[in-house]
């Protein structure tokens, strides 16, 4: 694989399921009349249609020394939960993807003028889909590692989530050239438009 792999179009499919789950609805307790299901329907297909999926991923050296981890450039990470995932490997793959802006917009328009039903679905099809890139990307990594006797690790981190500092979203942008996909980051480390995502995974030895 090389070192950097850039998608401007993944091909993926409605995560139906997830969005649903996202959206509190369980089939065996949510109760929907034919009308209720055809509006959803309608709104999860009109949703994913103004989705662009698109991705990047690049693998990165690194050498951990506590919780801190080194990377090939000398740039540092400091994570304790980061470290532990990443026990026992020299490499971490980064992977980012994005859905495009028209999903956030629409959004945006459908609770404005009153529709938040619309609105909570468009946001929810944005995100699951976004996480779905990541997880395409992954699975698309992991063929071309296996070849090399490598593999992912099984979790995934962001930056954010637990001891991780939404700051290192800003260095993992710049190794990404994520802008090159139309994703800015504004100075709060936040990723624009919104639903845009980026995710670390070790690479380790095969068993």
């Amino acid at each position: 694989m090389n070192n950097r792999k850039l998608f401007p179009s993944i091909p993926l499919k409605l995560p139906r399921a997830r969005v649903l789950s996202r959206l509190g609805y369980n089939r065996h307790l949510t109760e929907l009349d034919a009308r209720q299901l055809a509006t959803v329907e309608d709104a999860l297909a009109a949703g994913f249609e103004l989705c662009r999926p698109q991705g990047v991923m690049t693998r990165v050296n690194f050498k951990a020394e506590g919780d801190v981890l080194i990377l090939g450039d000398g740039e540092k990470i400091e994570s304790a939960a980061l470290a532990k995932m990443l026990a026992g490997c020299g490499e971490m793959l980064l992977v980012a993807a994005t859905v495009g802006g028209e999903i956030v917009e629409a959004a945006s328009e459908a609770i404005a003028r009153g529709d938040g039903a619309r609105g909570a679905i468009f946001d929810a099809v944005g995100s699951e889909t976004a996480d779905a890139c990541l997880d395409w990307l992954q699975d698309y990594a992991g063929g071309n590692l296996s070849r090399e006797g490598l593999a992912l690790t099984k979790h995934r981190f962001s930056p954010g989530y637990g001891d991780l500092q939404l700051s290192v979203q800003s260095l993992l942008y710049k190794l990404l050239h994520f802008d090159e996909l139309g994703v800015s980051i504004n100075d709060r480390h936040v990723l624009i438009p919104e639903k845009s995502v980026i995710g670390i995974v070790g690479i380790a030895k095969g068993t």
